[in-house]
């Protein structure tokens, strides 16, 4: 089994991990899409509450509050930052999908304790 400490940097190497992956994807060409869909909207959802679950799974000493307005800032950023790429562009429903992705990770979160506490509580 692996120790408590290694078990808690994994979760925070995983959490970084996929902050830099959302900032890459985000600021990546795509292909053209036809319109916007609920598809799309899902995905900024899934990705956001992802993020914010892994943080506060990584540190779940973190003042919440802070990560989450962080995270809606860094969405927001991103979102503005695509308005200058000839590629992406800035919208304001794909903000709010990131808010409630960063929201519903954190409602998540508080459904059980941080992982690396219930792994000590198996041990």
């Amino acid at each position: 089994m692996i120790d408590p400490q290694t078990q808690v940097k994994l979760i925070r190497a995983w959490a970084w991990f996929s902050f830099v992956l959302l900032t890459a994807l985000s600021l990546m060409p795509i292909p053209e899409m036809v319109g916007k869909n609920i598809n799309d909207l899902i995905l900024h959802l899934i990705a956001y509450g992802g993020v914010m679950w892994s943080f506060t799974q990584g540190y779940p000493d973190a003042r919440t509050v802070k990560l989450m307005l962080g995270l809606m800032l860094w969405g927001g950023l991103l979102e503005i930052v695509q308005s200058f790429t000839s590629y992406r562009f800035f919208e304001g429903v794909d903000l709010v999908a990131n808010s409630f992705g960063v929201l519903l990770g954190w409602a998540l979160s508080r459904c059980h304790k941080p992982i690396a506490e219930m792994i000590k509580v198996l041990e």
